[in-house]
């Protein structure tokens, strides 16, 4: 399923699929698998990205979403910041947006949730610099029915998006132009994030000077894999427990593994 086809199926069948039970339902299935896959043939051959999306858990999203995580900074939409598709509570359209976590953030500032997103957005813009050609940092219009939805939160946590109307779904190429220059502007946020400018992340040995700028690309690339169980699972599946290199056998010592 194309890209295009995936948003569209969404907004077609939405509105009509929440009339009824979310369980089994093809509609959130499709949120859940189908959509997530299209956007996985596009993001995984520029990294290994983690994509999920949601209907709901229990009842019906009013704004249900698919969102790309780099593992590096975040594996759920709870806390963090990621691209996601966010559409609106209408149905009248959706946005791609470089967006954060609303859940982690309103445990933490409760009254003041939406100014803390706010402050944080700018903040990214600041690391960002230019937007993506196509974006714009204006605030998100999700129409959400209640000041205390999540889609009201997105709204005040955007970073910077791109609109496309229901009646107007743009063709592939642009979907996955949009997209693939979305999780560049991504790149560039966390490459600028203090939290991760540095190798000595949960017991890694810090490197200096000169050292690090040539091997801070390498590191990412290896902390995304080693933080994706997703990953480690194929690794193992096709390659086994015995090491390349002095053929120790670890299921051999360690057979709980």
């Amino acid at each position: 399923m194309s890209i295009r086809d995936a948003v569209r199926y969404v907004l077609n069948n939405y509105p009509q699929a929440i009339l009824g039970p979310l369980k089994d339902s093809p509609t959130a299935q499709h949120l859940r698998h189908d959509f997530p896959k299209a956007v996985r043939d596009i993001v995984n051959p520029l990294g290994e990205y983690i994509v999920e999306g949601s209907a709901g858990q229990g009842q019906w999203a009013r704004s249900p979403w698919v969102a790309i995580f780099d593992p590096l900074i975040t594996d759920t939409a709870q806390r963090g910041y990621y691209p996601v598709y966010l559409f609106r509570e209408d149905f009248s359209g959706l946005y791609l947006s470089l967006n954060q976590g609303v859940t982690e953030v309103r445990n933490r500032y409760h009254s003041g949730a939406k100014e803390a997103l706010n402050a944080r957005a700018i903040d990214f813009r600041a690391r960002l610099g230019n937007l993506p050609l196509g974006f714009t940092s204006a605030t998100l219009s999700l129409k959400p029915s209640s000041p205390m939805n999540n889609s009201a939160f997105y709204e005040a946590g955007n970073v910077c998006a791109a609109y496309y109307s229901a009646a107007d779904v743009p063709d592939d190429d642009t979907l996955t132009n949009d997209l693939v220059n979305l999780l560049r502007a991504y790149s560039t946020v966390s490459d600028a994030d203090p939290d991760l400018s540095s190798a000595a992340l949960e017991g890694d040995e810090p490197v200096g000077g000169d050292a690090f700028d040539e091997d801070h690309t390498r590191f990412r690339a290896h902390r995304r894999l080693e933080r994706n169980p997703k990953v480690s699972k194929r690794v193992k599946d096709v390659q086994g427990f015995v090491c390349k290199a002095c053929t120790f056998d670890f299921r051999e010592v360690y057979p709980g593994i």
